[in-house]
């Protein structure tokens, strides 16, 4: 079972704002080791990423900062019992999406 998009959103308000300042660094850190997302990366002051598959789900949720300082999540999920996810293209539509809400 993939969880609702409104609790993965939940969850990454929650990180954003119980790791702020030195306390929360290492966890800030293991959360941006992989953007998940390709070069429009840098379109983002900060992004953390936390994503999952399985045969025939993928999910991709991103905590986004604005170069303005503002706060975003982005999430998406990908199910289809009857096949494989093609994560090449899943991974496209989530990079375009998130390339498409830089402020």
């Amino acid at each position: 079972m993939v969880p609702l998009p409104a609790d993965l959103v939940r969850v990454m308000d929650w990180l954003r704002r119980n790791t702020e300042g030195p306390k929360g660094a290492d966890a800030r850190a293991v959360l941006s080791k992989n953007p998940g997302i390709g070069p429009v990366a840098g379109k983002w002051q900060w992004v953390g990423y936390k994503g999952g598959s399985e045969p025939g789900v993928m999910n991709m949720t991103l905590l986004l900062q604005a170069k303005a300082g503002g706060w975003y999540a982005l999430t998406g999920s990908w199910n289809d019992p009857a096949q494989a996810v093609s994560e090449g293209r899943f991974a496209a539509l989530v990079t375009r999406a998130a390339e498409l809400a830089a402020p």
